[in-house]
């Protein structure tokens, strides 16, 4: 009970709901900054997921255009790129 010899109730009260409300505040920031911060981690991620994914299969569809100016049968263009026969048939 030694602040209320140095603060008056009213005081203390007012102190510690300014206290609250500040902890609050900070809380709200520190969790949108966390959240903000795992939202760019994941979307970098998921985008250099999608980057090789469509280099992957741009690499495919080169190497089948390719072949097929060699004249390489579409079964062979098929089983060296995996892509399917419409797929083959849709670079003539």
């Amino acid at each position: 009970e030694y602040y209320k010899s140095v603060i008056s109730d009213e005081d203390m009260e007012d102190y510690l709901y300014t206290a609250d409300e500040t902890g609050y505040k900070r809380g709200v920031e520190i969790g949108r900054a966390e959240g903000k911060a795992e939202g760019i981690a994941e979307g970098m991620a998921q985008g250099m997921t999608k980057g090789r994914a469509e280099g992957k299969a741009e690499g495919k569809t080169e190497v089948a255009k390719a072949l097929l100016q060699l004249d390489v049968p579409v079964e062979t263009i098929v089983t060296a790129t995996g892509l399917t026969p419409d797929q083959i048939a849709a670079l003539q």
